[in-house]
């Protein structure tokens, strides 16, 4: 059990970085400037400017990718380009509603669910079995 737990984490982190590449290039990819989105259209180049240094958006794309992944190692997500506030501290925020609505959810689903699933699966292939599908 423990050698397959092992190999389950050691298989996810592949998978880790394979998402996080594919982020950082969607981001990276996408038209605009984020710079430009974050100031507005009318900001002045020299602000432009200055925000993409801040933002390391200057650098060459490997530097920048070695930054996102040693950012991403110290779960350091990043500060939202529209309220200023850390994301983990955004997320953190939010958790705690998530995790009711997720178990409300699956209580509501499993309390509603097994019950219509054994109704119709006694009355299979008739009306009943259709409306509980």
């Amino acid at each position: 059990m423990l050698k397959y737990i092992a190999q389950r984490l050691a298989m996810s982190i592949p998978v880790f970085l394979g998402v996080a590449t594919i982020v950082f290039l969607v981001v990276r990819v996408i038209p605009g400037d984020p710079a430009v989105a974050a100031l507005g259209d009318y900001a002045s180049k020299e602000a432009v400017e200055a925000l993409r240094q801040r933002m390391g958006l200057d650098e060459p794309l490997p530097v920048q990718y070695v930054r996102f992944l040693g950012s991403l190692a110290q779960g350091d997500l990043g500060r939202s380009m529209i309220t200023g506030t850390s994301i983990r501290d955004d997320i953190l925020r939010a958790l705690p509603y998530t995790l009711e609505l997720t178990v409300l959810a699956i209580i509501i689903g499993t309390l509603l669910g097994i019950p219509i699933g054994v109704y119709t699966a006694i009355r299979r292939n008739r009306l009943a079995d259709y409306i509980g599908r």
